[in-house]
């Protein structure tokens, strides 16, 4: 629940994340009579057998090697052709699909390795592509994903020409030679077959020498005497981007044990800085505040819980002097999925996440939190709890429980986050003193 989260999108804790443990146990509780598991397989035990590429399904899918990944930044995901794609496509489509589907695929990649630095599992994504291109090579116990016969043949000739040096610097100069007649302007927009496969899509840059040949001009031409510990040839380079050391006030909020008060603080800033928005109310004061946010949210429509709480705080007949429509809140989904507004109360409080723990039963189903526009959880300080730990061991008899952190958010390639993809777009959080 916090690698997924902090990889994906920088916080804490997954946003929604529910929990079922099974059908009711006895008729008195609340579920479903029945509970049905089907696991799909679709070649992930053949996956799990390769040792070499089993530490594929370690995947948690929280996007972050896709982020780094050179490769998919340039082309998007779409270039990849299947479900999955940038680097975790590259190396689980092929051995979900069989190399004979997406064999090129596993040549998707620089091998650059930032994918690999940046998996919080630590799946060794270049690793894997090695060993998945070597299949691909060798066959793969299927004739149609061989590699050509003439590429089987130059492989072993580009592999002297790297090991021997005089060859790599004759071949360097050759390639300067034949290339004349393709390049313009540093770029070859076209190449005779089967070079043309590449130039067909995009331009390829023009070969300009070997990396020793541009050192000895760059040398050349550097000043004889050079600052301390500078290297010749980078010292008027810009440095490179350094991280700063996290400063206290950078830090998150950390675990206090301590007072209520305290724990309350912590929860409401946790909350804010999730955009939701947390505050302390009085139980007097909840009326007014209930017709402020009828008022700022632009409420017309309201599905509530029928928990004693919230009829004691006398919630829907505030709601029904504004003239705001009560939904039963065991209508159906289209039905609540149209109110502006779900109420609820929480039953637990993580103050070091932000986070509501809801148990569902009859008088409070779980759609209520999650299909309207705005989600209002009144909730009373007496739900804090110190940790998930003990979250779980109060509500292990329960089958189902939701954990929310802050209104629902997705993140795309930019890193840019979109509140209310999947609804609800805002969370309030009022703690009753």
């Amino acid at each position: 629940m916090k690698l997924l989260a902090r990889s994906a999108t920088g916080q804490k804790i997954s946003t929604y994340t529910s929990f079922i443990t099974g059908a009711r146990r006895t008729e008195s509780e609340f579920g479903a009579r029945e509970f049905h598991l089907i696991l799909l397989d679709n070649g992930r035990t053949r996956i799990a057998r390769d040792p070499a590429a089993r530490e594929t399904l370690l995947c948690i899918r929280c996007g972050a090697c896709l982020n780094v990944c050179p490769v998919y930044n340039q082309v998007g995901g779409h270039a990849y052709g299947w479900v999955y794609s940038g680097p975790i496509g590259a190396i689980l489509s092929p051995q979900l699909l069989g190399m004979q589907i997406a064999r090129d695929l596993p040549y998707a990649s620089t091998l650059c390795g930032a994918c690999a630095d940046v998996c919080p599992v630590k799946i060794p994504i270049p690793k894997i592509l090695l060993h998945l291109r070597q299949r691909v090579a060798e066959g793969d116990a299927n004739e149609s994903a061989r590699v050509s016969p003439i590429l089987r043949a130059l492989m072993p000739l580009a592999a002297l020409g790297l090991r021997v040096p005089r060859l790599y610097h004759l071949g360097a100069r050759l390639m300067r030679i034949l290339q004349a007649p393709f390049a313009r302007n540093g770029f070859i927009q076209a190449m005779p077959p089967p070079l043309n496969r590449w130039t067909d899509a995009r331009a390829l840059p023009a070969f300009s020498g070997t990396f020793r040949a541009k050192w000895k001009t760059r040398r050349s031409v550097q000043s004889p005497t050079l600052a301390p510990h500078a290297s010749a040839g980078v010292s008027n380079l810009q440095s490179p981007i350094s991280t700063p050391t996290p400063t206290p006030t950078d830090l998150p909020p950390a675990r206090v044990a301590g007072t209520q008060a305290t724990e309350i603080d912590q929860l409401i800033a946790e909350i804010n800085a999730l955009a939701g928005s947390a505050r302390r109310v009085k139980e007097k004061e909840i009326e007014n505040a209930l017709v402020e946010l009828i008022e700022t949210e632009s409420i017309r429509r309201a599905a509530t819980w029928m928990t004693p709480g919230l009829k004691a705080w006398r919630v829907q007949e505030t709601l029904r002097a504004r003239g705001v429509e009560i939904i039963p809140p065991g209508a159906d989904k289209h039905a609540l999925a149209s109110a502006d507004l779900g109420i609820t109360e929480a039953d637990f409080l993580l103050p070091e996440t932000g986070t509501l723990g809801l148990l569902s039963s009859p008088e409070k189903p779980r759609a209520v939190s999650l299909l309207p526009r705005v989600h209002l959880a009144i909730v009373r300080a007496s739900a804090l709890r110190a940790d998930l730990h003990q979250v779980f061991a109060e509500a292990k008899r329960h089958n189902y429980l939701v954990f929310i952190s802050g209104p629902s958010r997705t993140a795309d390639i930019e890193l840019t986050l979109t509140l209310g993809v999947h609804e609800p777009r805002a969370l309030y959080v009022w703690i009753v003193e």
